[in-house]
């Protein structure tokens, strides 16, 4: 049988492994028949990491990392109980109070600042898009967006220092040019002299 075949619902036999928490037949089907772990389910555009992040099975959250899934996937339909299109791994396990998903997919780099725009209304009624600490609630929440603020943080102070290093960068290679100018023009007037 063919494990890319699709059920009437748009899933292949990864997503059903992944949904009902077969480790086994997951790790199966990445190794040794080499599905893809990013092959979407061609009805609601969603990847196995998740179903695996909604469904809570960190085994394959695990699996699918190792395999290369992508954790900035966005579903392409409409996450049901939250009126939005776009939702990321790292949204989709804010929204369900997974800490322990949210953090291994940060750890994955999942970008906490990802945009999810709102089904709602209007392209211009629309209200701004959301991030993943917007889906934060219930119990966990506070857990929740102390997490995800500290990693907005974290990243942000990661990409004002790239930019600060490329910066001194391109200051230094102005200054070496400029000195590379002036040796010449002294060389120049060395050897004329």
């Amino acid at each position: 049988a063919d494990p890319r075949r699709r059920s009437s619902d748009g899933r292949a036999a990864l997503h059903l492994a992944t949904q009902f928490g077969r480790v086994a037949s997951v790790r199966f089907l990445l190794d040794e028949v080499g599905v893809d772990p990013d092959l979407r389910n061609n009805q609601t555009g969603g990847t196995p990491l998740m179903t695996a992040v909604s469904e809570h099975h960190p085994d394959i959250v695990e699996l699918l990392l190792a395999a290369g899934a992508d954790v900035e996937a966005r579903h392409a339909g409409r996450w049901i109980y939250h009126g939005s299109t776009g939702m990321t791994p790292l949204a989709i396990a804010v929204a369900n109070g997974r800490v322990r998903l949210a953090q291994r997919l940060l750890a994955a780099g999942a970008d906490p600042t990802a945009e999810i725009p709102h089904l709602l209304g209007k392209q211009s009624e629309a209200p701004p898009p959301r991030t993943a600490i917007d889906f934060a609630t219930g119990r966990r929440a506070e857990r929740l967006r102390d997490m995800l603020a500290l990693a907005t943080a974290q990243r942000q102070f990661r990409l004002s220092e790239i930019e600060w290093r490329r910066s001194q960068r391109q200051r230094g290679q102005t200054v070496r040019r400029s000195a590379g100018n002036s040796m010449s023009t002294r060389t120049a007037t060395t050897v004329s002299s």
